[in-house]
C-alpha cells in the first residue's frame, strides 16, 4: 500500500547515497563551526595580549642605556626609576588594574618583570618576561585555577 501511495502522491523517496551525502555535509558543517568557535578571540585573550605588549615595552625601557650610565633599577627603586630619569613618561597598570611586578635581582632570572594576570596572585596565569607565551600565560589550560609555583628559597636559610 505504501508503494501505491508514493506512486500516486508524487512523493519520491531518498536514496541511501543522497541521505549519506546530506548527513556528511551536516557533520562537516558542525565540525567547522566547532573549530571556529574554539578559535574565537575572547576578552581574556585580548587582555593577555595587552599585558604581553606592555611587558615587552617595559623590558625594552629597562634594557635601554640610562642617563649618566645608571645601572638597572633594583627592586626598591622599582619601575618608577624609569619615569624619574625620563626613560618613559609613565608606568601603566596591567589590563586588570594592578601594578606590574619588578624584582632585581629576580627569582626566576636576572630580573623579574611580570603582570600578575587575571587572578592577581603569582601563579601559572601570569604574563612574565622570560616566558611570554609559556604555560604561565596560557589561560585556556587552567588559568586562574593553576597551582601557584613554589616559593623561592629564602637567602640565608638553612639548606640541607
Amino acid at each position: 500500500m505504501s508503494a501505491t501511495l508514493a506512486k500516486h502522491s508524487g512523493v519520491k523517496g531518498v536514496s541511501l547515497v543522497e541521505a549519506s551525502v546530506w548527513g556528511l555535509s551536516i557533520l562537516v558543517g558542525i565540525a567547522v563551526g566547532a573549530v571556529l568557535y574554539n578559535r574565537r578571540v575572547t576578552d581574556e585573550m585580548v587582555l593577555l595580549s595587552k599585558a604581553r605588549e606592555t611587558v615587552r615595552a617595559l623590558n625594552a625601557a629597562l634594557l635601554m642605556p640610562r642617563p649618566q650610565s645608571r645601572p638597572m633599577p633594583n627592586t626598591t627603586e622599582g619601575l618608577g626609576a624609569l619615569v624619574e630619569d625620563g626613560t618613559v613618561s609613565h608606568i601603566p597598570n596591567d589590563p586588570w588594574g594592578r601594578a606590574y611586578v619588578f624584582r632585581n635581582p629576580g627569582r626566576e632570572a636576572a630580573y623579574d618583570l611580570l603582570s600578575l594576570g587575571p587572578d592577581g596572585v603569582e601563579s601559572m596565569d601570569d604574563v612574565v618576561i622570560w616566558n611570554l607565551y609559556g604555560t604561565r600565560a596560557v589561560v585556556s589550560q587552567g588559568g586562574a585555577g593553576n597551582r601557584p609555583r613554589p616559593a623561592a628559597p629564602t637567602p640565608g636559610a638553612d639548606q640541607r
